[in-house]
């Protein structure tokens, strides 16, 4: 437990988060629509395509209980769950300092945000997080419902939760040389939780006309996603998931890691423990391939960065402290200064970007001041509202 303090004031700060309104990001206030007119008016509605019913019905809940106060704070005390367990696996995986690792996680921008706000990124992470650790104990009923629940929460958790299943299932081949009985009940697992996970979509099929039209991805023109742009977002959001500077640090560390590697000074790793992140390695390059697909928003990569940081945390870094606190501190770092390398033409839909360097308000600051411009706001209409005086 020790470095418990960092964890302690990191989450003491962000209490006062949770009373800025219920989030800044337009898609929340279409959740909160979208659930009033479906539980409440008994009118079928979804927020976006292809569909998010059950975090809807979660969040009208909620709401209707307390307010964005109520619902905020589930979504910190989900976080507190997803941090728990995070330190469960730290402890199995033999990570020095798993109280930093834990901060590294709790500081990233996008993790810090959707942990303080009325959004689902949080709540489908647990999901996975939790139906991976029944994978790994090969309790694949608990598991199948769990993966299950976050297909039902973020369609896209089919990508990731398939990643991390396929990759279980070859490791098994790998490892046994053969098909086994244990890799068929993965495949059945994986199916399963898929077929039950898209029951609730069925609700998109009907509302879009008896049609797959909820399936068409909501992407924007054509000419915004050329293969340039496309692979440059994917290269320059993705940065930003831990930042440029931590990005740095990262590839050092694992440049020294590979050196060591070579020379054989590396530890011997249990079949355990390789089965552990074989599984994370699937989760994480799903989560990437789904994002060079989709690259919108970075908070796409959060599950991503729980598993990374587990990952470098019981490999990488193994027991560097120096490289762990400065990893750290240039994560919390991107909260207060975001150093910018690109500016596009067209800020949200550009069709083309120059390099120019700035230093900009950390997206941590940006995201309060967007909170406080929309406190108040319980539906799409008053967002919209809110959002074009701002720009008046």
């Amino acid at each position: 437990m020790k470095y418990w303090w960092v964890l302690l004031v990191v989450l003491v700060c962000m209490v006062p988060l949770l009373f800025l309104g219920y989030g800044s990001d337009n898609d929340t206030y279409g959740v909160l629509q979208s659930g009033y007119s479906t539980w409440h008016l008994h009118v079928l509605s979804t927020s976006r395509d292809p569909g998010y019913w059950t975090y809807e019905a979660v969040a009208y809940f909620l709401s209707s209980l307390g307010g964005y106060v109520l619902s905020n704070l589930m979504s910190f005390a989900v976080t507190g769950v997803i941090l728990w367990r995070f330190y469960r696996f730290a402890q199995e995986l033999n990570v020095a300092y798993p109280m930093l690792w834990m901060s590294c996680l709790i500081v990233a921008p996008v993790y810090m945000i959707a942990s303080t706000t009325t959004i689902d990124y949080v709540w489908s992470l647990l999901c996975i997080v939790l139906a991976s650790e029944f994978l790994l104990a090969e309790r694949l009923v608990a598991a199948t419902i769990l993966a299950a629940l976050a297909i039902s929460f973020r369609a896209a958790n089919i990508v990731v939760v398939g990643g991390g299943i396929a990759a279980l299932i070859g490791y098994e081949f790998y490892t046994r040389r053969k098909l086994t009985s244990s890799s068929v009940k993965l495949a059945v697992c994986g199916l399963a939780s898929a077929a039950l996970g898209c029951v609730t979509y069925i609700a998109s099929y009907r509302l879009a006309g008896d049609s797959w039209k909820f399936m068409a991805p909501m992407i924007g023109p054509a000419t915004m996603w050329t293969l340039k742009m496309q692979v440059g977002r994917f290269v320059y959001k993705g940065f930003y998931a831990f930042g440029p500077i931590a990005m740095v640090i990262l590839a050092a560390v694992i440049v020294q890691y590979a050196r060591r590697r070579r020379r054989g000074k590396t530890v011997e790793l249990d079949a355990s423990f390789t089965r552990t992140i074989t599984l994370f390695w699937g989760f994480v390059i799903a989560n990437l391939l789904l994002f060079f697909k989709f690259p919108i928003e970075i908070s796409y990569l959060i599950p991503a960065i729980f598993f990374f940081l587990l990952i470098a945390g019981s490999t990488f870094f193994q027991r560097s402290f120096s490289w762990t606190v400065a990893l750290l501190v240039s994560i919390l770092s991107l909260n207060f200064l975001l150093p910018s390398f690109a500016q596009p033409n067209i800020p949200g839909r550009s069709t083309t970007a120059h390099l120019h360097f700035a230093w900009e308000p950390g997206m941590l600051i940006e995201d309060v001041r967007s909170r406080r411009q929309y406190l108040g706001c319980k539906d799409a209409a008053c967002y919209v509202q809110h959002q074009n005086l701002s720009l008046r």
